[in-house]
């Protein structure tokens, strides 16, 4: 294990910058989202890598997996996180069709 810790060293580092330009590029993929109405493809992608790279390393950082893992985050590692493509929404956020809110409460037969 303590082996194990010290070959990680790198991967922990590169984590930590990767997850940097997450959340650099999260306010960026909100808008484009917002504009779009579906995730854009490049972020999808940035992390889909992203997240599938954190584990692998924690994989092989808790000893869930032997092969020392890539730094790119590419599928084929042991362990393994698959993600559907991004898909259009049936209508765009900020706009409802309805006259109040979800949360406010409708008259019916239990108002009394």
């Amino acid at each position: 294990m303590f082996f194990r810790l010290i070959l990680v060293i790198p991967h922990l580092i590169w984590l930590a910058i990767w997850s940097l330009g997450a959340l650099i590029v999260a306010p960026v993929h909100w808008v484009a989202a917002l504009i779009l109405g579906r995730p854009a493809g490049w972020a999808h992608a940035f992390y889909s890598a992203y997240v599938r790279y954190a584990l692998h390393v924690y994989a092989y950082l808790y000893l869930a997996a032997g092969p020392y893992p890539g730094f790119i985050g590419e599928p084929g590692y042991v362990v393994e996180a698959e993600f559907p493509p991004p898909e259009q929404q049936r209508r765009r956020p900020g706009r409802r069709r309805g006259s109040s809110p979800p949360s406010a409460p409708r008259a019916g037969p239990a108002a009394g």
